[in-house]
């Protein structure tokens, strides 16, 4: 059994983190479970993931609708494509005796490459956990992808609401879901990262950005490569760096809804750019119609000398 893992992959949602996923695990370098999301260092029900695997016990986990959605839809495909070692690590996945650390690194068995994960929900930690994780695996990098808050919140509201046949409710009821909890925690980027280094070695996180995803995909691929140690020659011949992954439906924010984000966000976008100028300062400037001169853009950077 493997001893430790290389990389994790920790947010934020809806800013990159799937086609991230999928482009590292296309590189022969890299070696990502069968599913991305693993969800085993936010199991407590302390933390507002929908976790499939909070509890040991299978009649428990069976009466969870994200279980069975998961096991129904995960299996079911293994069996479609008669893929036989999918389907025996979804069934490790899905039916363990008990979910320990033990348990998880049995879910990277037989990865010979850089050995990781990416789930997003992973920011809302609480630093007894994240500490747990860093206790485990001393040498970890990680990968953290931001976005626009006023973007991605609204990029959450159309990924979460928005299906076809589906209208558009009224302006309030967009707005209380847009302040709830599970919405605005997600945008805790700077609370995040300064848990994290807490615990992680110099030099060991990595921020980047969906803007530069978005336009310099090739080469914000090669310096997280980079940065996680794969090689960055093989990718343009394994990696699909232009492939759209996990898109949301299309639909302007309506005005009220986007005056309330940037009166609720100014005082963080400011803090961002403040930070990390370059493609946060973009935003504070594209949103709030300032002119505050721009850095280089920097398309990833770590954490330490920000």
């Amino acid at each position: 059994m493997v001893d430790e893992i290389h990389f994790l992959g920790i947010g934020a949602p809806r800013s990159g983190t799937s086609w991230l996923h999928e482009r590292l695990a296309e590189h022969p370098d890299f070696q990502l479970p069968r599913t991305k999301e693993l969800h085993y260092f936010d199991r407590s029900t302390d933390y507002p993931s929908p976790n499939k695997l909070a509890s040991d016990g299978l009649a428990a986990r069976i009466k969870q609708s994200s279980w069975r959605s998961g096991v129904r839809t995960s299996c079911l495909r293994s069996l479609r494509n008669r893929d036989a070692a999918e389907l025996a690590w979804m069934l490790k996945y899905y039916f363990p005796k008990k979910y320990d650390d033990q348990w998880y690194l049995s879910l990277f068995d037989s990865m010979n490459g850089i050995r990781g994960e990416i789930t997003p929900a992973y920011m809302l930690l609480k630093d007894v956990d994240i500490a747990r994780i860093y206790s485990l695996f001393p040498s970890l990098k990680t990968v953290f992808l931001m976005r626009d808050p006023i973007e991605r919140t609204w990029s959450s509201y159309r990924k979460s609401y928005l299906r076809e046949g589906r209208t558009l409710p009224d302006i309030e009821s967009i707005i209380n879901y847009l302040d709830s909890p599970k919405i605005v925690q997600r945008l805790n980027y700077l609370e995040t990262l300064e848990r994290y280094k807490k615990y992680s070695q110099s030099g060991k996180i990595m921020v980047s950005f969906l803007d530069a995803i978005t336009e310099h995909p090739l080469a914000t691929l090669q310096e997280i490569v980079t940065f996680l140690g794969g090689d960055v020659n093989k990718i343009s011949e394994y990696c699909q760096i232009s492939a759209v992954t996990n898109s949301s439906p299309d639909l302007e924010i309506p005005k009220e809804v986007k005056d309330h984000l940037c009166s609720k966000y100014s005082i963080l976008m400011e803090e961002l750019s403040d930070v990390f100028g370059g493609y946060c300062t973009q935003w504070l400037n594209r949103h709030f119609g300032r002119t505050i001169s721009e850095e280089p853009v920097r398309m990833t950077l770590l954490l330490d000398q920000c």
